[in-house]
């Protein structure tokens, strides 16, 4: 590639691009994680939950996920194309988020929360 072909990764537009897609990937993350909090009342209600279990899907499964996981997944963004990590991650991510409205239980969505890193 040339350096004036704009999408080379050197040039300025495919860098903001790339800005631009990971800053609306962390927006819908921080949406997601306060959606937990946003959804207390109505998860009482639907699914019987207590304030505990609550903090133990929006503390513990977080903590879970990012001590089990965190490391290994940083090891091997050092070895391995980190673009095919971080696509992974995403749909992986937008799986459980999907798979969470399906929850029936509080269990079944601890286990979803824990699986998505809590968000």
């Amino acid at each position: 590639m040339s350096p004036l072909d704009p999408v080379a990764p050197e040039s300025p537009r495919y860098r903001y691009t790339v800005l631009a897609m990971l800053v609306l990937v962390y927006t819908f993350n921080f949406i997601d994680r306060q959606i937990v909090g946003i959804w207390r009342c109505p998860s009482r209600r639907i699914l019987g939950s207590r304030d505990t279990q609550l903090g133990l899907m929006g503390g513990l499964a977080f903590a879970l996920f990012y001590t089990l996981l965190g490391i290994p997944i940083a090891l091997l963004a050092d070895r391995r194309n980190r673009t095919v990590i971080v696509t992974v991650a995403l749909v992986f991510w937008s799986a459980m988020t999907a798979v969470c409205g399906f929850a029936q239980n509080f269990w079944q969505l601890f286990s979803r929360q824990a699986r998505r890193g809590g968000r």
